[in-house]
């Protein structure tokens, strides 16, 4: 029970945040709708609030007085219902039961405003696990592309339309997103957000959540490079429990499909390499530093351009080189570090695909334009 104490006031803020309490599609909208719990002079305070994809923040709801009824449990004053806020370690907040009718809901995750960048603190180059990489392309015809890239040797994913597979290479292509983009996956989304803030990176909003991010181990948020180039971190709820798993080495092989399966279930039968992630950049030291500051490592480099590579805790095979390339303007592809190229190239000729000649080497371009330029792998 909170008491009149000389702290009531600190006692009280650690309840703060949105509550998020429902969300879905309507219209071609992404919408969440929130409790926002605050402090209100000498008690909190909570109100209804939407958030939509396309239009932000919706006019905020009546707000309801809370009054204590038990430790960590209060009436809302003048509605049916009742919260009860789930405290996590060290008596931190983490979510809240809502009921009404005596009947509660499953707990509610907390948001907490994003956290904000800490300017000048880029030159930091030590080592970050940011999580397992995937490459996420945008589709015009995410069928087309997919048989496109059956015919390169590559499965479909059975669980996630547009996602091939190949070896260690997964491609996923999606008809909704506005521009590609590589995402991070399976750290805690709110620990990777602070280190990165430290470090002076700005974090931008995922979804409906415009200001704010989950507070606890799920949820995303993107980094945009010097040249607009999308970096999307998120982690669904019990994916990190797997990742930490297969990051100690204690997870069984097969046990968890977004990590352990490809090399299962996608036999390598048309050798391109390792996939690689091509970016022109307009200020390749610029770019080069802003990677770096994130964690990567420098594994090739040339006066016009440089090859980089995440570090993670162990040796991470998920994990896919990035080529910085100078150029007069940004431009985001992909491509493969082949141990054979000549050869590569007669195989995918063979299956009826056009082999280009471009400054960079030969390629190939997939139904959706990209250019996918096959390279001598690295030494």
């Amino acid at each position: 029970m909170i008491t009149d104490s000389s702290d009531r006031h600190s006692v009280l803020r650690r309840y703060e945040g949105w509550y998020l309490t429902a969300e879905g599609w309507n219209d071609g909208k992404h919408t969440q709708q929130f409790w926002n719990v605050l402090v209100a002079g000498d008690h909190l305070a909570v109100q209804r609030q939407a958030r939509n994809q396309l239009h932000g923040e919706e006019e905020p709801g009546e707000s309801y007085p809370l009054v204590a009824v038990s430790e960590h449990t209060f009436d809302a004053v003048g509605d049916p219902h009742r919260f009860r806020f789930v405290l996590g370690d060290a008596g931190v907040v983490r979510s809240v039961v809502v009921i009404r009718d005596g009947v509660p809901s499953e707990p509610r995750p907390r948001f907490i405003p994003l956290p904000q960048e800490i300017a000048g603190r880029r030159q930091r180059f030590e080592a970050l696990d940011l999580g397992h990489p995937g490459l996420c392309m945008t589709a015009q015809d995410t069928e087309a592309v997919t048989r496109f890239y059956e015919r390169l040797g590559f499965v479909r994913d059975p669980e996630l339309p547009g996602m091939v597979r190949q070896g260690w290479n997964v491609i996923a292509f999606f008809d909704f997103q506005p521009q590609p983009c590589i995402n991070f996956r399976g750290p805690s989304v709110l620990a990777t957000g602070f280190e990165l803030a430290k470090r002076g990176y700005s974090l931008k909003h995922g979804f409906a959540s415009i200001t704010h991010i989950r507070d606890d181990e799920a949820g995303g948020f993107f980094v945009y490079d010097p040249d607009g180039h999308r970096i999307f971190f998120n982690t669904h709820a019990g994916e990190r429990l797997g990742y930490e798993a297969w990051k100690n080495g204690t997870m069984e092989p097969g046990a968890s499909n977004h990590h352990e399966r490809n090399t299962m279930d996608a036999p390598v039968s048309l050798p391109l390499g390792d996939l690689v992630v091509c970016l022109d950049v307009t200020d390749l030291d610029a770019s080069v530093r802003f990677y770096r500051g994130m964690g990567h490592e420098i594994i090739d480099q040339t006066p016009v351009s440089a090859t980089l590579f995440t570090r993670p805790a162990r040796e991470n095979r998920y994990s896919f080189p990035t080529r910085l390339r100078q150029a007069d303007e940004p431009r985001y592809s992909f491509g493969f570090l082949c141990a054979d190229v000549e050869g590569v190239c007669a195989l995918i000729e063979e299956r009826g695909i056009e082999i280009i000649t471009t400054s960079d080497g030969p390629a190939f371009v997939d139904p959706d334009g990209n250019r996918v330029t096959l390279f001598p792998a690295l030494p």
